[in-house]
């Protein structure tokens, strides 16, 4: 599966490279509305007559950007809050802690869709959107494995040493957690591939670029006499966010220290 994984993942960036270099689509209404087969639109056309592939490709770089700038940024802020608070401890620890499960209480969608209709759309406004809530899940994992690792033999070290607090964080605490971080990120992605899709669907991405979300919202309008304009960019969204949990499965699966322990056992 991991294989099948790869090969979506790497058409999804294809995609987005190929709208990079694709000339902006042009609107033909001629061919409004025009069913997949046609010699102009492969995959159809929207209301507007414009190349449905050409929407799709420039969806996956909106999904692509989105997904990578919210990994970024709730990642770097999530890891570093979680692992400095635990590595410090005491009333910092608390107060990041508390703040975390006070934004779990909120749920993230909602949060979002309360600051893009506040901020405005628009891919930045997004992205943010989806960190501020974000970040949390990154917190409370890095905050866990900070907790064991510093009961470690290299640390306590680095510790008896003389290494300050921000050398331990950084040259002995933040690489071990680069596997679990990397996992973490990947299920996120997918998350956030789903957040910026229902977003745009609701009216609140970025009106500048076509989104995934957007050619869905469209697509129930003319369910019945282009029904393609929902199917085929429902089924982009459906198989990109299974190629990042399965490739989230396998990673979970090569980094669990379970499974390698296991493994070594005698049979």
């Amino acid at each position: 599966m991991i294989r099948v994984a790869s090969v979506i993942l790497g058409a999804w960036v294809a995609l987005a490279l190929v709208a990079l270099a694709w000339p902006d689509a042009v609107v033909n209404l001629d061919q409004a509305l025009a069913l997949p087969g046609s010699p102009h639109c492969p995959f159809g056309c929207d209301a507007l007559g414009r190349p449905l592939g050409r929407l799709i490709a420039e969806g996956a770089l909106t999904a692509l950007i989105i997904g990578t700038g919210t990994v970024l940024l709730a990642g770097t802020a999530g890891v570093v809050l979680g692992a400095g608070a635990a590595l410090v401890g005491g009333w910092l620890e608390q107060v990041v802690m508390r703040i975390t499960d006070v934004l779990l209480a909120f749920p993230g969608i909602l949060l979002a869709i309360a600051i893009t209709a506040v901020a405005g759309p628009g891919r930045m406004t997004i992205i943010v959107a989806l960190s501020i809530t974000g970040w949390t899940g990154y917190a409370r994992l890095a905050r866990g494995e900070t907790l064991r690792l510093r009961e470690s033999a290299f640390v306590e070290a680095a510790r008896v040493a003389g290494a300050p607090r921000a050398a331990i964080l950084y040259r002995h605490i933040l690489p071990n957690l680069l596997a679990p971080v990397t996992v973490q990120a990947t299920f996120a992605f997918a998350g956030a591939v789903i957040a910026e899709s229902s977003l745009s669907f609701l009216g609140l991405g970025d009106p500048t670029a076509a989104s995934w979300g957007s050619l869905l919202a469209e697509g129930v309008r003319h369910l019945r006499a282009a029904p393609h304009l929902s199917v085929i960019p429902g089924l982009v969204i459906s198989a990109v966010v299974l190629a990042l949990n399965l490739a989230g499965d396998a990673l979970t699966e090569r980094f669990d220290p379970r499974r390698e322990t296991a493994a070594g056992q005698p049979g």
